[in-house]
């Protein structure tokens, strides 16, 4: 069985490079899709830095 990995999202980069964005009803930020190219993977360290909960 795999471990969950975070990642964090560039959506200031997807913003500049032109990705349109949507804010729902209840203030969710939404978009069609994010390219692996804007996905940035959070070690295990730094998400204890960040308190980003791990599953194990």
């Amino acid at each position: 069985m795999r471990s969950p990995a975070v990642y964090r999202v560039q959506s200031g980069r997807m913003a500049g490079d032109g990705t349109v964005f949507y804010r729902s009803v209840n203030g969710v930020w939404l978009t069609k899709k994010v390219p692996a190219t804007y996905l940035e993977k959070v070690s295990k360290e730094e998400g204890k830095r960040n308190d980003l909960t791990f599953l194990s």
